[in-house]
């Protein structure tokens, strides 16, 4: 009985760090979609695009890539984790 109350607690913690991940890359998607919008318009329009206005979209888009693959890792990590639990029991 006591095993499974540690296993669950484990699981409990694997949950809990997944699910911060997924709130993590919340706006970090919706910055995304922002700018994949704006690119959108911008084929649209047909107008020709200053190198430097799509060179200030795409360092806006470094951060919020650089955060969507760490919460990405994170996850993966949550997952490989938690087979190693479910292996071990």
């Amino acid at each position: 009985m006591a095993k499974g109350r540690a296993r669950k607690r484990r699981t409990d913690h694997t949950s809990e760090s997944f699910v911060d991940a997924v709130h993590r890359m919340e706006p970090e998607l919706h910055h995304l979609g922002g700018v994949l919008a704006t690119l959108r318009i911008f084929g649209e329009a047909g107008d020709s695009i200053e190198p430097v206005a799509l060179a200030a979209l795409a360092r806006s888009m470094e951060g919020p890539v650089d955060e969507l693959a760490a919460c990405w890792r994170l996850m993966l990590e949550a997952v490989a984790t938690e087979r190693r639990i479910d292996a071990a029991a």
